[in-house]
C-alpha cells in the first residue's frame, strides 16, 4: 500500500559531484555572508597594507655608451658600435656593484653604507641600444636623486679608469650622462590600485572557496532534490518559512492562496498519490529531532484536509510534550491517555474546534509508558474506530530519535510522514529516523521540508500567482491561538450533572487543571465553548509556539 522507509547508504555529497552552475549560484546565494565577509577582509588587508607601508621613491639616470673609433669606413664604424652594445651588459652589471657605490657614497660624503645603496639600485638597458639607465630608489625623494646622480657620475670616472690602457692613452670606451637623475614626484611603491584590486580579488575567490568548502561540510539537508536522494521516500511537499509563524496572534486580511498556505495545499494532494490501491488514511506526523515543526504540519495539514471537504481528528499522541491543546487553545485534561487507560470512550474526549471539519483528540493526563500505550492493542482499535468516524486521522507523534513513540504508533497506523527542517536537520539524523521505522515494519510514507527559505528567482516568477489580482477580495485568513484556560463554573457542573451534550460540538476552552485517577471524566458538555464562532470554515497559517516542535 505504501512506501517502506530504508536507510541503504547513499553517495556521499562530495565536492564536485553533480553540481552545476544552478548549484553553485544556490551556494552563492545561501553563504552570501560567508563571501562578504571575505571580500571585506581581504579589501582591508589590502588597503592596510597600503596605508602601513612607507612609500618608496625611484630617481633615473641615463648614461650613454661609445667607444673610441678612428673608423674611416662604415665596416669600422658599425664594429664600434657592436663593440659599444657589448658593453652594456657589463656596464650595467658594474653599476649594480659596491665598487661603484663606494664611489659615489665617498664623493657625496654620505654615511651611507655601499651594500645598502648597491641593493637599491635597478639597471636596464634597450636591446640594440648603447644606452643604460641607472635608478636607485629610497624612501626619500631627494636622497633618490641625489644617490642617483652621484653614482652616474662615479661611473664615469669608474669606466674611465677600466678602460684606459695600461700604458696610458686614450680610454677605449667611455660613458657619459646624457640625461641626469631628477626629484620624483610620486612614489612608485606602493601601488595602491594594484594592491587593492589584489585584496578584492583574493577575498572573493577565498569568499567562494569558503562558502563552497562550508556547504559540503554542511551535512544538514536544504532542497527537495537533496532529501529525496538521501532518503529514498517520496518528499510530498515543501512548506516555505514564514517570520510570522509564532507569533501567536490572529491576524486578518491575509489571502488564503498565500505560498505558506498553498505549500500545505500541495501535501494534502501528493498524500493522494501516495499508494496505489488505497489512499492513507491513519498519518503519523513525526519528525527526527524535536523543533522541527511536525505540530505545526500536524495542524495545519488537518485544515487543509478539512478546507477540501473532509473530516478530520488530529490526535495529539505526543505524551511527553504535548503542543496541540496550547494552539488551539482545548482542554487538556481528557483525551489520548484517558481512552488507552480505559477512563473514557472515544466521543466522551473528542473536542470540536472552531474550524469546520476538524475535532481534536487531547493528549490527555501525561502517563509514565507513552510508548507502551501507543503500541498496544486499545491504540490500534481507537486509530480503528477514529477511521470508521472521519476520513483523515492526522497524529502528532514525538520526533523518532528521542524516543520509540513515533515508531511504534505508525505500525499501528497507515504510514508516517517524516517533517524534516531546512538547514537544521542533518542527513545522518534523517537517516536514522527512517531506519528506525523500518526496523519496526513501520511505512514511511513521505517527508515533509518545512521552514524552506523563499528567496530568488522561483519566488519572484511565483509570487504574482500566489497574490490576489487587484482589487479583487481578499479572503480573511487566521491563525492558530493559544487561549488562556477558563476554569470550570457551577453551570458547568450543573451541565454535566443533568448529562446535557452540544450538537455542535464547539471549541472547547483548556482546564487549568488535571483529571486525578479516581475523578470522573468530564463529559463534552463540561468543556466550556469558546464564543468566537465566526472564525469556522477557515484554512489556518499555522501558529505555534516561538520554536515549533
Amino acid at each position: 500500500m505504501s512506501l517502506v522507509a530504508t536507510a541503504a547508504p547513499r553517495q556521499p555529497y562530495l565536492l564536485g559531484v553533480d553540481v552545476d552552475i544552478s548549484e553553485y549560484l544556490r551556494i552563492i546565494r545561501s553563504r552570501w555572508l560567508v563571501i562578504l565577509i571575505a571580500l571585506v577582509s581581504g579589501t582591508v588587508a589590502a588597503v592596510v597594507y597600503v596605508v602601513s607601508t612607507e612609500p618608496t621613491y625611484e630617481a633615473c639616470t641615463t648614461l650613454y655608451v661609445s667607444t673610441e673609433s678612428s673608423a674611416s669606413s662604415v665596416a669600422e664604424a658599425y664594429q664600434g658600435n657592436l663593440a659599444s652594445q657589448q658593453r652594456v651588459s657589463s656596464y650595467a652589471e658594474l653599476l649594480r656593484g659596491e665598487a661603484v657605490a663606494r664611489r659615489a657614497l665617498e664623493a657625496s660624503g654620505d654615511p651611507m653604507a655601499p651594500r645598502d645603496l648597491a641593493s637599491n639600485v635597478r639597471t636596464s638597458s634597450s636591446p640594440d641600444t648603447v644606452l643604460v639607465a641607472a635608478c636607485v630608489s629610497d624612501t626619500d625623494a631627494g636622497r633618490a636623486a641625489r644617490h642617483a646622480n652621484a653614482l652616474a657620475q662615479a661611473f664615469v670616472g669608474f669606466v674611465d679608469e677600466l678602460e684606459t690602457p695600461p700604458g696610458g692613452g686614450t680610454p677605449i670606451a667611455q660613458v657619459r650622462v646624457v640625461e641626469p637623475a631628477s626629484v620624483p614626484e610620486t612614489p612608485v611603491s606602493p601601488r595602491i590600485v594594484p594592491i587593492i584590486g589584489l585584496g578584492v580579488g583574493l577575498g572573493l575567490l577565498l569568499g567562494l572557496v569558503l562558502a563552497v568548502v562550508r556547504e559540503r561540510l554542511d551535512r544538514t539537508v536544504k532542497t527537495r532534490d537533496r532529501l529525496g536522494e538521501v532518503t529514498g521516500v517520496p518528499v510530498i511537499g515543501a512548506v516555505p518559512f514564514d517570520a510570522s509563524v509564532g507569533e501567536n496572534v490572529a491576524r486578518s486580511g491575509v489571502h488564503p492562496s498565500a505560498a505558506w498556505t498553498e505549500s500545505l495545499r500541495e501535501v494534502r494532494t501528493n498524500l493522494q498519490f501516495l499508494a496505489v490501491d488505497t489512499t492513507p488514511r491513519a498519518l503519523v506526523i513525526t519528525s527526527t529531532v524535536p523543533s522541527e515543526g511536525k505540530t505545526t504540519t500536524a495542524v495545519n495539514l488537518s485544515l487543509a484536509l478539512a478546507e477540501a471537504g473532509h473530516r478530520v481528528v488530529l490526535v495529539e499522541a505526543d505524551l511527553r510534550r504535548p503542543r496541540v491543546v496550547k494552539y488551539l487553545g482545548l482542554v487538556e485534561s481528557v483525551g489520548l491517555s484517558t481512552v488507552l487507560a480505559g477512563r473514557a470512550d472515544i466521543s466522551e474526549v473528542l473536542q470540536a474546534t472552531s474550524f469546520e471539519g476538524v475535532d481534536v483528540m487531547a493528549s490527555g493526563p501525561l502517563p509514565p509508558n507513552p510508548s507502551e500505550l501507543l503500541g498496544s492493542e486499545t491504540f490500534r482499535a481507537t486509530l480503528r474506530t477514529l477511521k470508521d468516524m472521519y476520513d483523515y486521522v492526522i497524529v502528532d507523534a514525538p520526533p523518532l530519535l528521542p524516543v520509540t513513540d513515533a515508531a511504534v504508533a505508525s505500525v499501528l497506523a497507515d504510514g508516517a510522514l517524516v517533517v524534516v527542517r531546512h538547514g537544521k536537520t542533518r542527513v545522518d539524523e534523517v537517516q536514522r529516523g527512517l531506519a528506525s521505522l523500518a526496523r519496526v515494519g513501520a511505512p514511511a510514507l513521505g517527508t515533509v521540508l518545512t521552514m524552506v527559505p523563499v528567496r530568488g528567482r522561483q519566488d519572484s516568477e511565483y509570487r504574482h500567482y500566489y497574490d490576489p489580482e487587484p482589487g479583487a477580495a481578499h479572503q480573511t485568513s487566521f491563525v492558530v491561538t493559544p487561549h488562556p484556560a477558563s476554569p470550570v463554573t457551577a453551570n458547568d457542573e450543573a451541565s454535566r450533572a443533568r448529562g446535557a451534550s452540544a450538537p455542535d460540538r464547539p471549541r472547547t476552552q483548556r482546564h487549568s487543571r488535571s483529571v486525578a485517577p479516581e475523578e470522573p471524566v468530564p463529559s463534552r458538555s463540561t468543556m466550556r465553548a469558546s464564543p468566537d464562532t465566526s472564525r469556522r470554515s477557515a484554512l489556518l497559517r499555522g501558529r505555534g509556539p516561538t520554536r515549533p516542535t
